[in-house]
């Protein structure tokens, strides 16, 4: 409750400040709820037995996003983005703990934004990507330099748990484990086309005694371009993981995959267009001493693009080809993919999208015979989305994914049936 009345206060203090330097501070945000009905995707099985306890989800969540930036100069911002009530309904949280700094009050970014000339530092909570944002996509506190010349050149640098500025556990008298996030692009920019190379770091310390430490490193590489080939549009990425643990032993694991996707989109007319994606993942055939990544940082990245392939963002990206798995390792065992998707979106009246986008998805590395893994995927996604007035949005989406499996096990599809009622400010 304390929490809740600190808020209203400065919301206070902050209103009559506002509107007497309006031109200082710009408010934006969003309100969404959105309903989700899930089946099947834990085992593709429509066994009646397991439908509550693994197979099925049925729920509503809602949440209301403001974002606030402030200027001191033209060139100094400061940026505060929060998140309340953001939980689904009828969860514990409405009930215990409505004022508490549960999931009710989130803050995602706060940051400082400072411009000197060709030179932009932002430091404090803010999102880091780079490429498509898909290979690194981190939101924690840190600090990133861009510096505009020619070519543009990013260096970000952020932090997880640092173990320097916690006290030591009270079980083994070690600090807590830390993340430190490294990452470095250079790019050019034109009109028609776009590049970008990039490479990233992730090291986490891992503590397991008071004198004892053990380092887990990943690490990316890679490539971006974005062009135009006359009225298509592309967006392609390359990139290459490593690293490895420091354990020995059955525990010692090197850190693998390289992956490519490539979308085209063209728009025929003014009520219709369409577009291609490319998948291609390799897995491992090693997994003893190999586990197969496909992004650092948090997992939101999943083919999660909001230049190109309209097919993969039907629910602007909250909803990609395979719901919530990933379609550079959907089959979730190393064993990477190979893919294929078209889409489409047709526009019949202003404000009215009818999205089709299906896709085919096989393992780059074959399942184990009769393992139960299945080896390859179609994918089913529609949706319509409607503007109810300018900046409301409402939108209804149903995917299935029908599997194939290797060996004897029957299989039957996954799916979801998903809507959305959305406002923005």
């Amino acid at each position: 409750m304390k929490k809740l009345l600190v808020i209203m206060m400065v919301l206070a203090l902050v209103a009559p400040a506002a509107a007497m330097a309006a031109d200082n501070l710009s408010l934006s945000g969003q309100v969404r709820i959105r309903s989700w009905d899930f089946e099947n995707f834990t085992d593709y099985s429509d066994d009646a037995a397991d439908d509550i306890t693994k197979d099925k989800a049925e729920y509503i969540e809602q949440r209301f996003r403001m974002q606030a930036v402030v200027k001191a100069t033209d060139n100094v911002k400061g940026v505060l983005r929060f998140d309340f009530a953001e939980d689904k309904w009828g969860s514990d949280n409405w009930a215990t703990h409505r004022y508490n700094e549960s999931s009710e009050f989130q803050v995602d970014r706060a940051y400082m934004d400072i411009t000197l000339g060709p030179v932009n530092v932002k430091a404090g909570q803010q999102f880091m990507a780079v490429g498509q944002s898909q290979v690194i996509r981190n939101n924690k506190p840190g600090v990133q330099v861009t510096i505009k010349t020619p070519v543009i050149i990013e260096l970000g640098y952020s932090v997880e748990q640092d173990a320097d500025a916690k006290a030591g556990s009270a079980t083994t008298g070690a600090p807590a484990d830390d993340e430190q996030n490294l990452h470095f692009s250079v790019a050019y920019k034109s009109d028609t086309f776009s590049a970008e190379g990039f490479y990233g770091q992730q090291v986490t310390t891992n503590h397991v005694s008071a004198s004892a430490d053990t380092e887990d490193t990943k690490m990316v590489y890679g490539v971006d371009v974005k062009t135009s080939v006359g009225p298509v549009k592309i967006n392609s990425e390359l990139a290459f993981f490593g690293g490895d643990n420091d354990l020995t032993g059955a525990s010692a694991r090197d850190y693998v995959g390289t992956q490519f996707n490539v979308d085209a989109d063209m728009k025929l007319s003014d009520m219709v267009k369409v577009g291609v994606d490319l998948i291609y993942s390799t897995g491992t055939d090693d997994t003893a001493t190999e586990t197969k990544i496909a992004y650092i940082g948090d997992p939101f990245g999943k083919l999660n693009r909001s230049e190109g392939g309209s097919g993969n963002n039907i629910i602007d990206g909250d909803l990609g080809p395979l719901g919530g798995k990933d379609v550079f390792d959907p089959f979730g065992q190393n064993l990477g993919a190979l893919g294929i998707g078209a889409d489409v979106v047709i526009t019949p009246v202003s404000g009215l999208d009818l999205l089709v986008h299906l896709m085919y998805l096989t393992a780059q590395e074959d399942a184990p015979t009769n393992s139960g893994l299945y080896d390859n995927a179609l994918v089913y996604n529609l949706g319509v989305t409607y503007m109810l007035a300018p900046k409301a949005k409402v939108g209804l989406y149903y995917t299935v994914v029908d599997p194939d499996f290797e060996g004897s096990t029957d299989s039957d599809a996954a799916s979801n049936i998903g809507g959305l009622l959305q406002i923005s400010f």
